[in-house]
């Protein structure tokens, strides 16, 4: 299949530099000579050009998915071919566009800027998308540190909770209604304290303290 990109972009050149005999007719009629026709050069060209770029595209589906690996993987992957099946889309558009070519003038070379603007976004999306498997290892680092740097600052915002909660102290006097002694309780709140079990998990524990007190009643 390289071999036929080569040859093909190679034949391409030829054919586009010697598109005029001379090659000055090609930007000035006036001038005696020969050209090839337009439309049948832009199908020439552009037919092939697309062509291989959907054999090209297809090519890795079946190896992508026989690959033991997880599903989400595979969808990365399709989503990387995905981006590169733009540039077909980029080539009938530019096959479009050079047809109406063929009607624009004797002067074909000063209506060529939409077919270079076209040309030049199919490579860019082509570079683009063959690129994109390069890119996964600074990608995994980046979603990494992110959520290690979110569970980091959960970890710490909960022990700062837990160590900055007090505990309060309730006084209450209750008077026995029949031997007239008083009970003095001192109750207080539930207090939260952090605690590592041995399998290493961590948890809460939860403390409540009462101290009752007996006196005479006055």
């Amino acid at each position: 299949m390289a071999s036929f990109v080569i040859l093909w972009a190679v034949a391409i050149f030829v054919t586009g530099t010697l598109n005029c005999i001379p090659v000055n007719k090609f930007w000035d009629p006036s001038i005696q000579g020969y050209c090839i026709d337009s439309a049948t050069f832009y199908y020439g060209m552009q037919i092939p050009n697309i062509l291989s770029d959907l054999i090209i595209l297809l090519m890795p589906v079946k190896v992508v998915i026989q690959l033991p690996v997880a599903r989400s993987q595979k969808f990365l992957l399709s989503a990387v071919f995905l981006v590169g099946g733009l540039t077909l889309v980029f080539d009938i558009v530019r096959l479009w566009v050079m047809i109406g070519l063929t009607h624009s003038g004797p002067d074909i070379t000063y209506q060529q800027a939409p077919v270079a603007m076209w040309t030049c976004l199919e490579g860019a999306v082509a570079i683009v998308g063959a690129c994109l498997p390069n890119f996964r290892p600074l990608f995994r680092f980046s979603q990494r540190g992110f959520w290690s740097q979110l569970r980091s600052s959960g970890q710490q915002s909960g022990k700062t909770l837990l160590n900055s909660n007090t505990t309060n102290t309730t006084s209450t006097t209750v008077t026995s209604p029949t031997s007239g002694s008083q009970w003095s309780a001192n109750l207080k709140k539930p207090s939260l304290m952090s605690h590592v079990t041995e399998d290493g998990t961590q948890g809460i524990e939860i403390h409540r303290y009462s101290k009752y007190t007996e006196g005479e009643s006055k």
